[in-house]
C-alpha cells in the first residue's frame, strides 16, 4: 500500500536535507516538510476533523499549500482546492457544497472571506496563511505550534478519498472530483515515465495549487526527490 505521505517519508528519511521547496528565497528541506504536515495533521486531529471531513484552502501557492497537500490526508481529511479566481457566490456555494470544517484562507483574502462568513456556517475554523491578524482566526504557526511531528494514530487506506478538485461549472454548477491516493499516486508514477525528473532538478510551478496540473507535479517531482520552486501566482 503505497499513500501520499510514503512520498515525503522516503526522501525525510534518505535524504533530509535537502531542499524540497524553494519559495521566494527560501528554502525548506523534507525533513522539515515532512515534520509540517504531521503537525498539521495532528493540528487538524485537535481541533476536531474526523476522517472523512473536508478541509478548504483558499489560496495561493506557497509552502503551506504544499504542506496541506499532505498534512490533510494524513489526518485522514479532504483537502478541498478552491479556485480564488471565482465570484463570491461561487466561493459560497463550493465551500457549502464540500461541507467543509475548516478553512485554510491566505490573508490576501480575508476581506473576501469577512465578506463571506455569514454564508458559509459550517465552519468552525480559520486557519490564517501569510502575514497579518484577521479576527476569528487562527495563525498557521499558532495552529502548529506544539504539535508533535509524527503520523497520527490513523489507519489510512490507499481508496481513501485525499483530495477535491471542483470542475469549472461550465455546463451548470461546479462539481467536486473525488480524488483518492491511488488515483494520484498512479497518475504521478505514470507521468514520471514521461517527465526525465532527477533529484537534481528543479521543477518551477507557476500554475495554481488549485488546479490538478500543478497538484500532479508537485506530488511528481517531490516523488522524485527533486525540488519544487514554488512561484505564488503568474501574471
Amino acid at each position: 500500500m503505497f499513500l501520499l505521505g510514503d512520498v515525503l517519508r522516503r526522501n525525510a528519511a534518505v535524504r533530509p536535507t535537502a531542499t524540497a521547496l524553494l519559495y521566494r528565497g527560501a528554502a525548506t528541506s523534507f525533513e522539515d516538510l515532512h515534520a509540517d504536515c504531521h503537525r498539521l495533521a495532528q493540528a487538524l486531529l485537535a481541533s476536531g476533523v474526523g476522517r472523512g471531513d473536508h478541509v478548504a484552502i483558499l489560496a495561493k501557492n506557497s509552502p503551506e499549500y504544499a504542506t496541506a497537500y499532505f498534512g490533510c490526508p494524513a489526518a485522514g481529511a479532504i483537502l478541498t482546492c478552491v479556485n480564488y479566481r471565482l465570484s463570491e457566490r461561487e466561493l459560497v456555494y463550493v465551500l457549502g457544497d464540500c461541507e467543509a470544517r475548516v478553512l485554510l484562507l491566505d490573508a490576501e483574502f480575508g476581506d473576501t472571506w469577512q465578506r463571506i462568513a455569514h454564508e458559509c456556517p459550517r465552519i468552525e475554523h480559520v486557519v490564517l496563511l501569510g502575514d497579518g491578524q484577521r479576527e476569528r482566526t487562527t495563525p498557521w504557526r499558532e495552529f502548529l505550534a506544539g504539535r508533535p511531528a509524527r503520523p497520527p494514530d490513523l489507519e489510512l487506506h490507499e481508496d481513501d478519498v485525499a483530495l477535491q478538485m471542483y470542475t469549472s461549472g461550465t455546463t451548470g454548477v461546479p462539481k467536486g472530483a473525488m480524488l483518492t491516493h491511488r488515483n494520484l499516486l498512479h497518475n504521478s508514477i505514470s507521468a514520471v515515465i514521461g517527465i526525465p525528473i532527477t533529484p537534481s532538478a528543479t521543477n518551477l510551478i507557476s500554475a495554481p495549487f488549485y488546479h490538478m496540473a500543478a497538484g500532479l507535479n508537485l506530488i511528481l517531482t517531490l516523488l522524485l526527490g527533486a525540488r519544487v520552486l514554488v512561484h505564488r501566482d503568474f501574471n
